[in-house]
C-alpha cells in the first residue's frame, strides 16, 4: 500500500464474520475472541443482544450492532460506563448501526444514548 493509504476495514473484516440473529442472543467473549464474531446483526421484531460482562480479555475490542428491518436493545449488566441499571439498555432504530467498545473494566456504548431497561 502506498504511503498514506487509509485502511477502511471494521472490526468485522478484521476478525471474522457477521452474526445474524432473529432471537434474543447473549454474546459470549468466546463469540468475540474465539469465533471472531464482530458484527452482530438483529432481524426479530425487539429483541435484545446481551454483552459480555467486560474482562481485561475484551479490553480495547470494538463491536457493532446493526439493526435490521425492526428496532433492536443492547444490554450489559452493571450499565455502560458503569452507570448502573438507569444505564444498561441501548436502543438501535430500524438500519441502525452502533459500536460497543471495552476498556477491560466497561463496555461503552460509543454512538448511541442509553437508558433503564
Amino acid at each position: 500500500m502506498s504511503k498514506g493509504t487509509a485502511f477502511r476495514y471494521n472490526v468485522a473484516q478484521q476478525r471474522g464474520s457477521t452474526y445474524t440473529s432473529a432471537v434474543d442472543y447473549v454474546i459470549t467473549q468466546n463469540n468475540i475472541l474465539k469465533d471472531g464474531y464482530g458484527h452482530y446483526t438483529q432481524t426479530g421484531t425487539g429483541k435484545t443482544f446481551t454483552l459480555p460482562a467486560a474482562s481485561l480479555a475484551l479490553k480495547g475490542v470494538s463491536i457493532y450492532v446493526t439493526a435490521v428491518t425492526y428496532t433492536c436493545k443492547v444490554f450489559v449488566s452493571g450499565g455502560f460506563g458503569g452507570g448502573g441499571t438507569n444505564f444498561d439498555v441501548a436502543s438501535l432504530a430500524v438500519y441502525e448501526t452502533s459500536e460497543f467498545w471495552c476498556n477491560g473494566s466497561y463496555w461503552y456504548a460509543l454512538n448511541d444514548n442509553v437508558s433503564s431497561s
